[in-house]
């Protein structure tokens, strides 16, 4: 089933939004050995969350590409985190990059390096590129959940570049191939510790996720978090790829409304430096916008009819 470009924009970012945000309460809940009932999930996932999210990189860098400005580079980046941040979180860091260059794969590995690093010296920027390679395949219809893997390992040359991740996503095809569930993956995590230095398990452990049930984007995200793996990343990077591949209308309701009812101090404000989801999703149709080639994104945008007039991507025309 294909889905409107500018509502799988908004599908990505706001389940990489909920993903996280959901992912940080529940790491906070374990960490204060509270219970976590899923059946209330709703009640306790949207709370507020008190740290920095990547969420608000992710934000600062769609500032920048919507005012074609340059995205900042790691060292700047690294600077906001009190320690070191795990690699993975570069994946929704440039989330707007990759959207925004999904339809040219070689123009998404450039982008990718020029804000990350170069490949294959920086792991944060493989992560990336992976997490933004599925994202295009899903955009551009050519997603297919058994074949994902493979793809990537021989597109993307993983193995060359990252022996270790390469090898995690061969465990994730055989987990897909013999439907191993949540319980044994997480004893293999336990028994099988990655060093932090390089560590891409996030990426390996949302594709799973996402790939076991990729129409179901709330069992996606919960099974990315359950894995108690880094969770506000695994779980962002779950829902990205949820958000994009059934779009905006696919994200569950019931979690959009949690995240409304902590009104005192909304965890998207915290996490992603926007005050409300309807804030959210027009950072989402500005960047859908300007890749679309509007001339003036603010006008168009607000043209009653403005999502049957799509221009040709980065092609410049009057609204």
């Amino acid at each position: 089933m294909q889905y409107l470009v500018s509502s799988r924009f908004r599908g990505a970012l706001l389940g990489a939004a909920l993903g996280e945000i959901l992912g940080a309460n529940y790491q906070n809940r374990i960490d204060a050995k509270l219970s976590t009932c899923w059946l209330e999930v709703e009640q306790w996932g949207f709370a507020s969350v008190n740290q920095i999210g990547w969420g608000q990189l992710a934000i600062d860098t769609l500032d920048r590409l919507v005012q074609n400005q340059p995205v900042l580079a790691q060292d700047a980046i690294l600077n906001q985190f009190e320690t070191e941040p795990p690699l993975a979180g570069w994946a929704i860091a440039t989330l707007p990059i990759a959207l925004f260059h999904h339809d040219d794969p070689d123009k998404l590995r450039f982008h990718l390096e020029q804000a990350i690093g170069k490949l294959p010296a920086s792991a944060s920027a493989l992560g990336a590129l992976i997490v933004g390679y599925t994202l295009s395949l899903a955009l551009r219809e050519q997603f297919h959940p058994h074949s994902l893997i493979p793809r990537l390992q021989t597109d993307l040359e993983i193995k060359s570049h990252h022996p270790r991740l390469a090898h995690q996503l061969n465990q994730v095809q055989t987990w897909m191939a013999q439907t191993v569930g949540i319980t044994a993956v997480k004893s293999l995590l336990r028994d099988n510790p990655v060093d932090p230095v390089d560590d891409l398990t996030p990426i390996a452990l949302a594709l799973y996720s996402f790939l076991s049930t990729p129409t179901e984007a709330r069992l996606s995200i919960l099974r990315a978090i359950q894995l108690q793996y880094q969770p506000p990343v695994t779980g962002a990077i779950a829902g990205a790829l949820s958000g994009a591949y059934r779009s905006f209308t696919g994200l569950p309701l019931n979690w959009r409304r949690g995240l409304g009812q902590f009104s005192s101090a909304f965890p998207l404000s915290q996490l992603w430096s926007l005050p409300s989801e309807a804030d959210l999703l027009h950072y989402a149709d500005r960047l859908w916008a300007v890749w679309s080639g509007a001339a003036n994104p603010a006008d168009w945008l607000q043209h009653p009819h403005f999502h049957t007039i799509t221009a040709s991507p980065h092609l410049i025309r009057p609204c």
